[in-house]
C-alpha cells in the first residue's frame, strides 16, 4: 500500500517539477526578450538623439549663416544708402538701382526668415519627439522593472 502511494507522490512530484522547469524557462525567455527589446529601443533613443544633434547643429549653423547673410546685406544697403546720399543730384539712377537692390533684399531677408521660423518648427517638432521617446523608454524600464519583481517575487 505504501509503494503505489509513493509512486504515486513520486510522479506527482516530478510532474511539479516539470512544471516548475517549464514556468522557469518561460519567464527566462520573457526575460531575454525584454532585455533584447530595452536593449533596442535604447539604441533607438541613442540614434533619435544623435540626429536631433545632428538636427541643432545644421539648423544653428543654416540660423548662423541666414543671419551672416542678412548682417552682410544690411552692410551692404546702408553702405550703399550713404553713397546715395551722397551723390543724389549726381546719380539718381545709381539711386534707383539701390532701391531695386533693396527691394530684392527685404524679399530675400523676408523669405529666410520664413526658412528660419520653419527651421524652429522642425526644431520644436524634433524635441517633442524626443521627450515622447524618452518618456516611452521610462515607461518601458518601468514595466521591465515591474515584470523583473514578479519574475523575482514568483522565483521566491
Amino acid at each position: 500500500a505504501n509503494a503505489p502511494s509513493s509512486a504515486a507522490a513520486m510522479r506527482r512530484l516530478d510532474n511539479e517539477r516539470l512544471y516548475l522547469k517549464n514556468q522557469l524557462m518561460s519567464e527566462i525567455t520573457i526575460k531575454t526578450d525584454l532585455q533584447e527589446n530595452l536593449q533596442k529601443i535604447t539604441n533607438e533613443l541613442e540614434e533619435v538623439k544623435l540626429k536631433y544633434k545632428i538636427e541643432c547643429e545644421e539648423i544653428n549653423e543654416k540660423y548662423r549663416t541666414e543671419k551672416n547673410k542678412r548682417e552682410n546685406i544690411e552692410m551692404e544697403f546702408k553702405s550703399s544708402q550713404n553713397v546715395s546720399d551722397a551723390e543724389l543730384k549726381m546719380k539718381t539712377d545709381k539711386i534707383n538701382e539701390t532701391k531695386q537692390g533693396y527691394l530684392k533684399a527685404r524679399d530675400q531677408l523676408r523669405i529666410e526668415q520664413v526658412s528660419v521660423d520653419q527651421m524652429r518648427a522642425s526644431n520644436q517638432r524634433l524635441t517633442e519627439e524626443f521627450q515622447a521617446a524618452q518618456e516611452e523608454l521610462l515607461h518601458t524600464k518601468d514595466s521591465i522593472k515591474s515584470i523583473i519583481s514578479r519574475h523575482n517575487s514568483n522565483m521566491q
